[in-house]
């Protein structure tokens, strides 16, 4: 189980990353507001974290402490993240087409 506290912090960053992306949609007077009290890349950073995070505790366990369990990670999570990727290729590739 997920640590409660840990989630909280992913929905937060989650938030702010995706609260940074709507900037675009905004006034220059607010975009300049908004940038001045706020680094902008403070929630990707913390995500990035939380995610390293897992995978060393992934990592940590003692089946996948040798080189093919550390290998076998890999492919696992390219076969879960790779769909999306391709997903999300074809969308950029579409929408600006």
């Amino acid at each position: 189980m997920i640590n409660k506290q840990i989630q909280i912090l992913r929905g937060v960053s989650i938030f702010y990353i995706v609260l940074l992306h709507s900037t675009c949609m905004w006034s220059e007077h607010l975009q300049k507001i908004y940038f001045k009290y706020f680094e902008t890349s403070s929630g990707v950073e913390l995500f990035f974290v939380i995610a390293g995070y897992f995978a060393a505790k992934k990592l940590s366990k003692a089946d996948t402490l040798s080189g093919i369990g550390v290998a076998k990670y890999i492919v696992s999570r390219f076969k879960r993240l790779s769909p999306l990727m391709y997903f999300w290729g074809l969308v950029m590739f579409l929408w600006g087409g």
